[in-house]
């Protein structure tokens, strides 16, 4: 999100997440972002079952961690739910909770789930 923050205050970003001035597609080739991920992977000594890991595996890591720390937030909303009457917690997420606070509640639960992937 702070990447996308970062760019977006470019006056002439062109909606990309890895824009290039020097490709005539405007953003980085995949090949070179593959490249990038495997020197990176290779620098840090990190291995998936015997092998180097590629971008999808980061993908499906963030994915599987964005689902469980969306599905966190529901759970913490529990108590609230009940004690309001709603019928379930995805009804307080979507009408009592202002899209800030929503986004705020996902990015501390995946902060957590980061922090822990990168601490360990």
């Amino acid at each position: 999100a702070d990447r996308i923050d970062s760019l977006s205050d470019r006056e002439n970003w062109n909606g990309y997440l890895f824009p290039s001035r020097s490709s005539s597609t405007g953003h980085v080739s995949v090949s070179t972002i593959r490249r990038r991920f495997n020197q990176l992977a290779d620098t840090a000594g990190v291995v998936v079952d015997g092998d180097t890991p590629t971008p999808k595996m980061g993908r499906r890591f963030w994915y599987s961690a964005y689902q469980e720390a969306v599905g966190e937030v529901l759970e913490g909303l529990e108590g609230v739910a009940e004690d309001q009457g709603s019928s379930s917690t995805e009804v307080v997420l979507r009408n009592y909770l202002s899209r800030e606070q929503e986004r705020k509640a996902r990015r501390r639960r995946m902060y957590e789930k980061l922090q822990a992937a990168f601490n360990s």
